[in-house]
């Protein structure tokens, strides 16, 4: 639940307030979340399942990948708003 909470919480930021189009802050953030929480997502399926009998440091190296893809979003979160919250209010 933590990646699609997270984009959850990064769309309503991103409704409330005004980044640019043109930020590639705002992109990588957008990419990273999106892609650490399928990442996630599958190496929680992955570890758990254990649905093609791979092995299981392969299902665990994908969960950590996914997981730090997503913290690495956070991060970027992070310091965008403390970039463009100050005076970028839309509403």
């Amino acid at each position: 639940m933590v990646g699609w909470l997270s984009l959850f919480a990064f769309s309503v930021y991103y409704r409330l307030y005004q980044v640019p189009q043109s930020s590639k802050l705002a992109f990588f953030q957008v990419w990273s979340s999106i892609i650490g929480s399928i990442g996630l997502t599958i190496g929680m399926w992955l570890y758990n399942v254990h649905p093609f009998g791979l092995p299981k440091v392969f299902d665990m190296v994908f969960f950590i990948v996914g997981g730090s893809i997503l913290l690495i979003s956070f991060i970027l979160f992070v310091l965008m708003t403390f970039k463009y919250t100050e005076n970028n209010k839309a509403v």
